[in-house]
């Protein structure tokens, strides 16, 4: 999503989302994506309720700026007959890396105790925002129970944009054997048996990715990062 779609364009931008599940629990089906109607487009014409029962990201000024530490130890050793072999050991410990992108860590996750009241989510109760909110889930009557235990229950998504807060780990074994021959030829091998762990490849991989973060519990992203390349084996001739 560019910068022109989600930053600074609330009541001139809207998103109707198919909210599928509240917590576990079926909301909806496909057969009837939206039973609220589609959200329009209001402009200013709102005031200070543009954006209600839709997303608001903002940027927080609690941003962190990376920190890096690196460290390693080599040893090389030269073998009769102009062959080198060499044998290392690796690794950085990065902290305050990204968490998210434009479209914000999403502060509306429940806690791991409202999600522990289970089937207490789904059922209807009077919805204080009828009447306040013309169109949408948040405009009934009655709404699930679970969406007035988020944070910001007027919102569908309340994002913090560019957030920080995820890390990384990285260790790595890294073996070298180079050999010299006559004129000017030589054969090189290298072999590396890494292990990159983060709490962020949602933002940052190149490779598989995972789901919204945690906001509540950071420690539950922590895995195998989507960037870690198993056992890389380099050939040169």
């Amino acid at each position: 999503m560019g910068a022109g779609g989600s930053v600074g364009k609330l009541g001139f931008r809207a998103d109707t989302d198919f909210i599928g599940i509240i917590g576990v629990f079926s909301n909806h089906t496909i057969d009837g994506p939206h039973p609220d109607g589609l959200i329009p487009e209001l402009g200013s014409s709102l005031g200070l309720l543009t954006g209600m029962e839709g997303k608001v990201n903002a940027q927080w000024q609690g941003t962190k700026i990376p920190t890096i530490r690196v460290w390693n130890f080599r040893l090389r050793y030269l073998l009769l007959g102009d062959m080198a072999v060499e044998a290392a050991y690796s690794a950085n410990r990065t902290t305050r890396l990204n968490l998210a992108e434009e479209g914000g860590v999403n502060l509306n996750q429940l806690t791991e105790g409202q999600m522990a009241m289970g089937s207490q989510l789904p059922k209807r109760v009077d919805n204080p925002f009828s009447g306040v909110i013309a169109i949408g889930l948040r405009s009934r009557p009655t709404v699930p129970y679970g969406l007035l235990l988020r944070a910001y229950p007027q919102y569908k998504h309340s994002g913090k944009m560019f957030a920080s807060g995820a890390d990384s780990i990285y260790h790595s074994l890294q073996c070298e054997a180079q050999r010299q021959f006559s004129d000017g030829l030589s054969l090189w091998v290298a072999y590396t048996s890494p292990k990159l762990i983060d709490t962020g490849s949602r933002i940052f991989a190149a490779g598989p990715v995972s789901d919204t973060p945690n906001v509540h519990y950071r420690k539950a992203d922590r895995s195998d990062s989507g960037n870690d390349i198993s056992q890389p084996f380099l050939f040169r001739y």
